[in-house]
């Protein structure tokens, strides 16, 4: 009986969070993995995804990249970032 009302504390509050609007939060598709500062512009991340993928997020306007760098399908394990992404 504990775990069940547990579990539903758990699910009220990863519900709590998700509504969250302070700051302007990213809204991402899946679990972030990694992120790495952009060599080349100042203003910008790269976040590694649990699905596979790499975006490219504008931390000016929160607003993600339109260009998406997809990987093997396992877990990024690292990444990393040079001059010439």
């Amino acid at each position: 009986m504990i775990y069940f009302s547990s579990a539903l504390n758990e699910t009220a509050r990863k519900a709590s969070k998700s509504s969250n609007a302070h700051g302007n939060p990213v809204k991402l598709p899946s679990k972030l993995l990694a992120l790495v500062a952009d060599p080349q512009h100042q203003d910008a991340i790269y976040v590694a995804e649990a699905a596979g993928t790499v975006k490219r997020v504008n931390l000016e306007v929160g607003q993600l990249s339109v260009r998406c760098f997809h990987g093997p399908p396992a877990r990024f394990r690292n990444m990393s970032c040079t001059r010439s992404c």
